[in-house]
């Protein structure tokens, strides 16, 4: 499937985002700056599941799938892209924080005693309630995809070919889980254990796969629309007010009620018109945008070990400095990933490109 560099566009500013609310690590207890960034995962969990919807209709159409042993195939296919960045964050954290201990003088013992969550997470157990210690919080998103995804496509295969109760399920289980999270918390939360087994981010990612189906169904109604000149500027400037909206308000969301939920919606709806190929946007398809997608995942995975090791040994009283020294640290680390897994790792069955 052809990548829309748009989209990997998208990638690469949410996940910036992303790493800047985890910049509350480095910025001496000043808080979040973009207090409601964590909901842009969302937005990758919607590509997921659009994606997953695409890749289960194209298979279905070319009788190229077993769904005894494809939901299986798929889930495995999608956690080794993680893997070789998952392992490299691991070892170098650990590699890291060590150095720095036997430097400062700090104990060996208090900073291996740290590491004990570090197993859980290249497991992808941070999303049950085993792990009580994780090291990397923004992994949980990468956990539940593990768990969730041999379900969904499961769901997504009797969706496409017998819809009916399925189809409703898919629909109808976002307004439910989304429901309950404004009811509980007004808000998105991923570390609430359920009976000391699961935590409520395996919901709320379940919803936001079930979405990416959703935004398939969507975009392939507005695709058939036959728009005019007018029609089209009009859809740009919803799509691109829809992107600019959700994270302005990410940034300043004060007094604005349900925000998080709002911030879901309007997501919702640039990516359905981002898909559909109908706005002027499908004139920004340029390759540059393709290598800030690529780079988008190694910055995910490398980024909250990065904070977390300048909070704990470089931390200054000059939060201007720590941030400098943050996204200077995880991009230069995201992009080493990304090159090591390029050429060493190429032609090999765990490269990633």
């Amino acid at each position: 499937m052809k990548r829309d560099n748009r989209i990997e566009l998208y990638r690469f500013i949410f996940a910036c985002i992303i790493m800047v609310f985890h910049a509350h690590n480095v910025n001496n207890g000043q808080g979040h700056p973009i207090p409601l960034g964590h909901v842009f995962v969302e937005f990758f969990f919607f590509l997921t599941g659009y994606f997953t919807y695409q890749n289960i209709k194209k298979g279905v159409s070319e009788n190229k799938i077993d769904i005894s042993v494809y939901p299986f195939q798929y889930t495995w296919k999608k956690i080794m892209k993680f893997y070789p960045y998952i392992i490299m964050t691991a070892i170098s954290y650990m590699l890291v924080s060590i150095g720095f201990s036997l430097f400062q003088g700090y104990l060996i013992k208090k900073s291996i005693l740290e590491f004990s969550g570090i197993p859980f997470d290249i497991l992808w157990l941070q999303i049950t309630g085993i792990c009580k210690n994780p090291n990397f919080n923004a992994w949980w998103y990468l956990s539940a995809l593990f768990f969730l995804l041999p379900l969904v496509s499961i769901l997504f295969y009797r969706k496409y070919v017998r819809d009916g109760v399925y189809t409703y399920t898919v629909y109808f289980a976002p307004l439910l889980i989304y429901g309950a999270f404004a009811v509980k918390i007004n808000g998105l939360d991923w570390e609430t254990e359920l009976c000391g087994i699961i935590r409520t981010g395996l919901f709320r990612g379940f919803a936001g796969l079930c979405v990416g189906c959703l935004i398939s169904d969507a975009k392939d109604r507005l695709s058939k629309i036959r728009l005019l000149k007018a029609g089209k500027i009009f859809v740009t400037i919803v799509e691109v007010g829809a992107y600019t909206i959700s994270i302005i308000i990410a940034w300043k969301y004060n007094g604005i009620e349900n925000s998080t939920f709002l911030i879901v919606l309007l997501l919702i709806i640039g990516l359905i018109i981002t898909f559909s190929n109908q706005s002027y946007t499908i004139y920004l398809d340029k390759n540059i945008f393709g290598f800030l997608g690529k780079i988008s995942l190694p910055l995910y995975i490398c980024h909250y070990s990065c904070g977390r090791i300048i909070e704990k040994y470089l931390v200054s009283t000059n939060t201007f400095e720590n941030y400098i020294i943050y996204y200077s640290v995880s991009l230069g680390m995201a992009l080493c990933m990304l090159l090591f897994n390029r050429t060493l790792l190429r032609g090999t069955k765990i490269g990633l490109i």
